[in-house]
């Protein structure tokens, strides 16, 4: 639950501050800043999909 709701987090923190960043608002490490909440949910997740795999969908014949 925790992390469902960090990945909100993360993901309102950018849509509020890329258009503030492109409006020229926020300026400076704060945009750099912003990304590290996005980086910390998606680097396990590019980590652990390759090695846990997703599994090949059931084969169905044609009738």
């Amino acid at each position: 639950m925790f992390f469902g709701a960090f990945v909100d987090v993360a993901s309102v923190l950018l849509v509020v501050g890329l258009p503030l960043q492109l409006a020229g608002f926020l300026r400076g490490p704060v945009t750099s800043l912003m990304w590290l909440p996005m980086l910390a949910f998606e680097a396990p997740l590019a980590l652990c999909l390759p090695m846990k795999g997703v599994p090949m969908p059931a084969r169905t014949q044609s009738a």
